[in-house]
C-alpha cells in the first residue's frame, strides 16, 4: 500500500496564503458593501432651468403668500400600479404643502389660504411621483425601487394672472441611485437601518423644499424684498445640513 504523498512547505505556505488572502478579500467586500449600504438611501435634486421676472406691476415688500400644491402627474399604464401611485400623490401633495408652508412661514410670510388675498401664490405642480421600494433601494440599489418626486415650481404675481411668473424651475429628487447592499447582512444594523428611515418620498420633500428656499431667497434679494432668516429651530438646523 502506496503511502500518501505528503505535501511540501512551500505547497502548504501557498495554500495558508490563499486562505489569508481570500479571507481578507472577504472582510474587505463587507466594508466596501456596508459603506455602499449607508448610500443607498442617499438622495440627489437636480435643479432645471430658472427663468425669473421682475413685477410687471410694481410691487412692495411681500406680506402674504398661498401655497397651492396640484397633481400633474401622468398615471402608470398598469392598472395595478394606479392605486399606489395616487397614494403617492396624495401623501406627498399634503407633505408638500404643509412643508412649504413652514418653510415660509418661518422666513416671516404670513401663508394664506387660495380663497383669501395674497401678495404671491407659490405654485407647486408634481409633475412625476413614486414612492419606490425601500427594500430594493437597499438590498439592490442602482435605480431599482427608486423614489422620485419631479415638481414644478413657480411663484406668480395674482395682480396679472396672465403675465409669466415671477420665478419658475423644476426641481427633480430621486433615491436609489446608489448600490445597495445585498452581500452584507450585518450592513442592516445601524447606518443601514438609518438609511432605511431616511430614504424615499420624506427625504425628497425635504430637498426640494430645500432648494426652493434657495430659489426664493435669491429672488427675494434680486427684488430687495426682505427673506429674513429663521430663528435655530430645527427646520433652520435641517435647512443648515441640506443647503
Amino acid at each position: 500500500m502506496t503511502k500518501p504523498r505528503e505535501r511540501d512547505p512551500i505547497h502548504r505556505k501557498r495554500v495558508f496564503d490563499a486562505a489569508i488572502i481570500a479571507l481578507w478579500q472577504h472582510h474587505t467586500r463587507l466594508l466596501v458593501m456596508g459603506v455602499a449600504l449607508s448610500l443607498a438611501g442617499c438622495a440627489g435634486t437636480d435643479v432645471g432651468l430658472v427663468t425669473s421676472h421682475a413685477p410687471v406691476v410694481s410691487l412692495g415688500p411681500p406680506r402674504t403668500i398661498t401655497v397651492i400644491v396640484e397633481d400633474d402627474s401622468p398615471l402608470p399604464e398598469r392598472k395595478l400600479c394606479r392605486k399606489t401611485h395616487l397614494d403617492d400623490v396624495q401623501a406627498v401633495s399634503g407633505a408638500f404643502a404643509q412643508s412649504l408652508s413652514k418653510l415660509l412661514a418661518s422666513r416671516q410670510l404670513a401663508v394664506v389660504p387660495p380663497d383669501q388675498p395674497a401678495d404671491l401664490i407659490l405654485r407647486g405642480r408634481i409633475l412625476d411621483v413614486c414612492g419606490g421600494s425601500k427594500a430594493l433601494r437597499v438590498l439592490v440599489g442602482y435605480g431599482a425601487g427608486k423614489a422620485i418626486l419631479e415638481v414644478g415650481v413657480s411663484l406668480n404675481d395674482p395682480r396679472t394672472p396672465q403675465g409669466p411668473p415671477l420665478l419658475s424651475f423644476k426641481t427633480n429628487s430621486t433615491s436609489g441611485a446608489m448600490p445597495g447592499g445585498a452581500y452584507n447582512v450585518s450592513g442592516l444594523v445601524g447606518v443601514g437601518l438609518n438609511a432605511l428611515r431616511e430614504d424615499g418620498l420624506p427625504k425628497e420633500i425635504d430637498q426640494a423644499t430645500a432648494i426652493i428656499d434657495q430659489q426664493l431667497s435669491e429672488y427675494f434679494l434680486a427684488q430687495n424684498w426682505p427673506y429674513p432668516k429663521p430663528a435655530e429651530t430645527d427646520l433652520q438646523a435641517w435647512l443648515h445640513r441640506h443647503t
